[in-house]
């Protein structure tokens, strides 16, 4: 028996999706009797929006220097179509008390809320939570920008209030 597949995936990564695939198809082939070969081919999710942070202070006005110890991330969701915010919240940075791996922390943290975009002035080139951000298949964008609005506008986002 044959079983043959298509699914959508939410990979950023080519090799991870491959492994995902691999492990579907030796799920299949443990669970169900007499199957000879599975075969899952994938496709990469469309979205229609992207998830982008940036470190802040202030109350959300100006733009952290440093990454791990920002009290606080804007987070916000992006319509790819028209560059609109659609949704926009400010969350404390839960790890800023840490006295080592902040910005370790707060990168799992913003991976697990499906972030596709950080911007941010501090460069994590060689750090720990750059390369975990990188691994997660999260953008990483550079701003000298101070101010949060700048920002926005630097990316051409539309700031709906």
């Amino acid at each position: 028996k044959f079983i043959e597949a298509e699914i959508e995936l939410d990979a950023k990564n080519l090799k991870k999706a491959h492994s995902i695939c691999d492990k579907i198809e030796a799920s299949i082939k443990k669970e169900i009797t007499n199957v000879d070969r599975a075969t899952i081919h994938y496709e990469p999710l469309i979205k229609k929006t992207i998830t982008c942070a940036i470190p802040v202070k202030d109350k959300g006005k100006i733009v952290s220097e440093h990454f791990g110890k920002a009290p606080q991330i804007f987070l916000f969701k992006v319509n790819k179509d028209n560059r609109k915010i659609i949704e926009k919240e400010i969350i404390d940075n839960p790890y800023i008390s840490l006295d080592r791996q902040k910005g370790i922390k707060l990168a799992e943290h913003l991976s697990n809320k499906k972030l596709d975009t950080l911007i941010l002035k501090e460069n994590l080139n060689g750090k720990g939570s750059g390369y975990m951000l990188q691994n997660q298949g999260i953008e990483i964008m550079q701003t000298e920008r101070d101010s949060l609005e700048e920002v926005i506008s630097d990316f051409n986002f539309i700031n709906v209030t």
